[in-house]
């Protein structure tokens, strides 16, 4: 195993991690149902990019790159985002940033590996 997937796998598992645990000290206390379900929504980017990691064949070359690159910036940038929506919440729409980060970060995912499968395709 190459030392960027690595990286890439141990960032993506941390950012979930991390993901998870910003969200529950954010404050926010609504029922435990939706609780799971914010937990599952959250982590919902780095499980897809954990999977594609992993199954992803090793022979696109450029699908990959780009997939274990995202992972390390999505990874980074939703821990970013998390932290400063703990530091300075939203009072009147507190759990904004848990929504919209995910949904976002799901957009990417599909963006640039889309444009990765595309290039691939038009060398070959």
């Amino acid at each position: 195993m190459d030392r960027v997937r690595l990286a890439s796998l141990i960032a993506t598992v941390i950012g979930a991690v991390s993901s998870v645990i910003l969200m529950l000290l954010s404050g926010l206390r609504p029922p435990f149902f939706l609780i799971v379900l914010f937990i599952v929504w959250v982590s919902a980017p780095f499980g897809v990019l954990l999977l594609a990691t992993v199954f992803l064949p090793s022979r696109a070359h450029a699908i990959r790159s780009a997939l274990l690159w995202m992972s390390l910036i999505l990874a980074i940038l939703s821990v970013a985002a998390y932290t400063y929506a703990l530091d300075y919440p939203r009072p009147s729409q507190p759990a904004f940033p848990y929504v919209v980060v995910p949904m976002v970060s799901g957009v990417v995912i599909v963006v640039v590996l889309s444009t990765a499968a595309l290039m691939r395709r038009r060398d070959c």
